[in-house]
C-alpha cells in the first residue's frame, strides 16, 4: 500500500529565524496512491494544555555532542530541555485522517528543533485499511465521513475497533541547521543536499576523508559482533548452477513414530535442537603485484559512526593498500575488515621500499555495491603515509555515515553483509549473482514504476534494489529486499503470476504475490533470530510466529505473513501447535524452495506447490508434521 506523506505544492523551502522554543510549521500533503483500498491514517498528535500524545526526545543535543550516551524518548507531558519533537496539527481529531482511493489531504506539522547541525526527524503513522469487500460504510458512515470532511472521537473509535492497522508510514523530514547573525535558522533540505555533496567519482585510491578515533571520543558498540562472525572467502566465486543449494541436507528432526508428541502437554520429552555453524576456511589475504623486496605488514582498526551516534566495527568492509608508484597509483593488497574492526595486510611488492602509502577502505564488494544516483561508489581514505615501517600501525579511523558524507550507510552495509555473510556461512548457500546488486541508496528518484513520482523501496528481477532513506535504517526492510534477490537469482529471475505491485502485509492478494513476498519477509527473521526462539516483532517487522487474526487468513496462501509463518514454522526448532517438526540444517528451508524454480515466468505457483517438495525432503515419517504445518497456517 502506498501512502506518501511530501512537501504541499506550492509551500516551497522554509528558511526563517528561530525565535523561542525554534518552532517551524511545515505544510505537507498526504496522498493515497492505492488504487484498491480506503485508509484512516493516525499520526501523534501535538502538545494541547497538559495533554501530549507527541514523541519527545529529551537531551538529543547532549546525545549529538557526545555528552551522554542516549536520548530518551518520552510519550505524554514531558519537560523540554532542550529537546526535539514533531507532530501533526491539523485532523479532527488532531492527526486523524480519512483518505479515500486516489485523495490527498494538506495537513500542517509542527517541527520543534533545538539541537544544532544538520537535523534528520523522522514521524511514524499508523495505516488502517478499508476491506474493499466489506468497508464499513453502512456501520461506520465512511462516505460520509469523507464528505463532511471530518470524524469524531465516537466515530474514530468505532472504526478502530472494526479495523486492525494495516501497516506503519514513515515520513523523513531533512533540515539543515545554522547560526548567522539573526540566530538560528533552519531550511528544509533532501537527503541528497544534506549527505550527498562533493561525492568522488574516481576509482583509483580515491574517497571521502576518514576521521581518526581518540579514546573516549565516542561509544563504541561490539553489541552485534560478541559471537564471531567469519569474513568472507577473500574471492568468493559466482556459480551459474547454483550446485550449492542442492547440496545442502534435507533431514528432519521431530517426533519419530512412537516418540514423543510435542502436542501431548503431559509429555516433556521432547528432543531440542541447536545447529552448529558451517565451518569454513575464509582465505587469505589477496596480495597484487610481483613479489620483491622487504615485507610489510599494514595492521589496524577500522569502523562506521551509525546513525545511533556509536561507532560500529566496518565488519565486511574492503580494506586497500595503496602505493603512488612512479607509474601511478596500484593496489599493494587487500582484505576484509574482520568481525572487531581489525585488518592487517602483508605484502612485498619490487620496488616498494615504504614510500607514499594510502588506506582505503571500501562499502562495496563481489555481491553488492552501494551507489548513489549517479552510481558512485562510496570509499573512504586515511591521510596519505610517507616512510612506512616494516610493521606499520596505522591506528583506528572511521567512516562518518551518521549526517556525514553517506547518513545511514553503515547500517545498511552490514545489514545486507550480515544476510550474504548468514546464507554462507550457516545456510550453506552462495546467493552471489552474476554481477554484484546495484544497491541505490538512498533511493531519491525512482518510485518504483507506480506512478507518483515519489520514492519508494522495491527490487528488480535485473539485480537492483532500491531503498529511500528512512527503510535504510530498517534492518527487516534492507534484509527483505535482499531476500528478493536471492529468490531472483535461484529461481532464474522467474516470477509467479500476480507478483509484483503494491500490497499491504496484512490483506489477501494472490497465491504468486504471498508466494515472494512471504519468502522476503521469512529472509529478516532467519538472519536475526535464534531458530529456538520466537522472534521479536521488530526483528522480523511482524509477529511471524502467530501473524494473528488482522492478517487476512481466506485462504493464507494468498496472504505474505502467512507465507512467511510458513518458511518460518519449517526452520524453527520450536513447538508451537501443530509446528513440531524442523529441517536439521539451517540452510533446507531455504534450499528446498530456492532449488525449484517456477518452469517459466508468470506461471501459477504458490505455497501449496511447494508442500510435496518438503514433504518429501523430510525425514521419513516426518510427512504428515509437514502437513500439520501447512495446514496450521491456511497455505495448504
Amino acid at each position: 500500500m502506498r501512502l506518501v506523506l511530501e512537501a504541499a505544492p506550492g509551500s516551497g523551502p522554509v528558511d526563517l529565524a528561530a525565535t523561542g522554543k525554534g518552532d517551524l510549521k511545515i505544510q505537507l500533503r498526504l496522498t493515497n496512491y492505492d488504487p484498491t483500498y480506503d485508509v484512516l491514517v493516525r499520526f501523534p498528535a501535538c502538545h494541547y494544555d497538559a495533554v501530549s500524545e507527541g514523541v519527545v526526545m529529551k537531551n538529543l543535543e547532549g546525545l549529538l555532542r557526545g555528552e551522554i550516551g542516549t536520548a530518551e524518548a518520552v510519550l505524554g507531558n514531558a519537560v523540554m530541555d532542550p529537546a526535539w519533537s514533531i507532530c501533526v496539527e491539523s485532523g479532527k481529531p488532531r492527526g486523524i485522517f480519512l483518505l479515500a482511493r486516489g485523495a490527498s489531504v494538506d495537513i500542517k506539522a509542527s517541527v520543534d528543533f533545538r539541537a544544532l547541525g544538520n537535523q534528520h526527524v523522522w514521524l511514524l503513522g499508523e495505516m488502517f485499511a478499508f476491506d474493499p469487500e466489506n468497508r464499513g460504510q453502512e456501520e461506520v458512515g465512511f462516505e460520509d465521513l469523507l464528505a463532511r470532511k471530518r470524524i469524531d472521537q465516537r466515530t474514530l473509535e468505532e472504526l478502530l475497533r472494526r479495523l486492525a492497522p494495516a501497516g506503519e508510514i514513515p515520513f523523513d523530514l531533512y533540515a539543515n541547521v545554522a547560526r548567522d547573525d539573526k540566530g538560528i535558522r533552519y531550511r528544509l533540505a533532501s537527503y541528497a543536499e544534506l549527505y550527498l555533496k562533493g561525492q568522488p567519482t574516481e576509482e583509483d585510491g580515491g574517497g571521502h576523508q576518514t576521521t581518526e578515533y581518540v579514546d573516549g571520543a565516542l561509544p563504541v558498540d561490539l553489541e552485534d559482533f560478541q559471537t564471531f562472525k567469519p569474513a568472507l572467502p577473500r574471492d568468493p566465486v559466482y556459480d551459474p548452477n547454483h550446485e550449492s543449494v542442492r547440496l545442502v541436507p534435507t533431514d528432519s528432526k521431530g517426533p519419530q513414530p512412537g516418540d514423543c508428541d510435542c502436542r501431548e502437554p503431559s509429555r516433556n520429552d521432547c528432543v531440542t535442537y541447536q545447529c552448529d555453524p558451517n565451518e569454513r576456511a575464509a582465505g587469505a589475504v589477496q596480495e597484487l603485484g610481483p613479489r620483491g623486496g622487504t615485507t610489510y605488514t599494514v595492521t589496524g582498526r577500522y569502523s562506521a559512526k551509525w546513525t545511533d551516534h556509536t561507532l560500529h566495527p566496518a565488519w565486511g568492509w574492503r580494506a586497500l593498500a595503496w602505493w603512488n608508484s612512479p607509474s601511478g597509483w596500484v593496489v599493494l593488497a587487500e582484505d576484509w575488515v574482520k568481525w572487531d574492526g581489525s585488518y592487517s595486510l602483508t605484502f612485498s611488492r619490487s620496488g616498494y621500499t615504504g614510500q607514499h602509502l594510502r588506506m582505503q577502505f571500501r562499502a562495496y564488494n563481489r555481491y553488492y555495491e552501494p551507489m548513489d544516483e549517479d552510481d558512485n561508489k562510496f570509499r573512504w581514505i586515511n591521510p596519505d603515509r610517507f616512510g612506512i615501517s616494516s610493521s606499520h600501525n596505522e591506528g583506528h579511523w572511521y567512516a562518518d555515515t551518521d549526517g556525514g558524507t553517506a547518513n545511514g550507510l553503515g547500517e545498511v552495509y552490514f545489514r545486507a553483509y550480515e544476510l550474504w555473510s548468514g546464507l554462507y556461512w550457516r545456510g550453506g548457500i552462495n546467493p552471489l549473482r552474476d554481477n554484484p546488486i546495484k544497491l541505490y541508496y538512498p533511493n531519491t528518484e525512482y518510485d518504483c514504476g507506480d506512478g507518483s513520482g515519489v520514492p519508494w523501496s522495491c527490487a528488480s528481477t535485473g539485480g537492483t534494489i532500491w531503498l529511500i532513506a528512512s527503510h535504510g535504517l530498517q534492518r527487516d526492510v534492507v534484509q527483505h529486499e535482499f531476500g528478493h534477490q536471492v529468490n531472483n537469482e535461484f529461481h532464474l529471475n522467474r516470477r509467479p503470476a500476480g507478483a509484483g505491485g503494491a500490497h499491504t502485509i496484512t490483506v489477501c492478494y494472490n497465491q504468486g504475490l504471498a508466494l515472494r513476498e512471504g519468502y522476503a519477509n521469512f529472509m529478516p527473521c532467519w538472519v536475526q533470530a535464534n531458530r529456538s526462539s520466537q522472534p521479536a516483532s521488530d526483528v522480523c517487522g511482524f509477529n511471524i510466529e502467530a501473524p494473528g487474526s488482522s492478517f487476512c487468513k481466506t485462504p493464507g496462501n494468498n496472504n505474505e505473513g502467512w507465507v512467511g509463518a510458513t518458511f518460518w514454522d519449517l526452520h524453527d526448532s520450536r513447538a508451537d501447535g501443530n509446528d513440531i517438526l524442523w529441517f536439521n540444517h539451517e540452510g533446507a528451508a531455504h534450499s528446498i524452495y530456492l532449488s525449484d524454480p517456477p518452469s517459466a515466468d508468470g506461471v501459477s505457483l504458490g505455497m501449496d506447490d511447494y508442500r510435496d517438495n518438503y514433504r518429501n525432503a523430510a525425514s521419513d515419517g516426518h510427512e504428515t508434521y509437514i502437513d500439520d504445518i501447512f495446514e496450521q497456517n491456511d497455505t495448504d
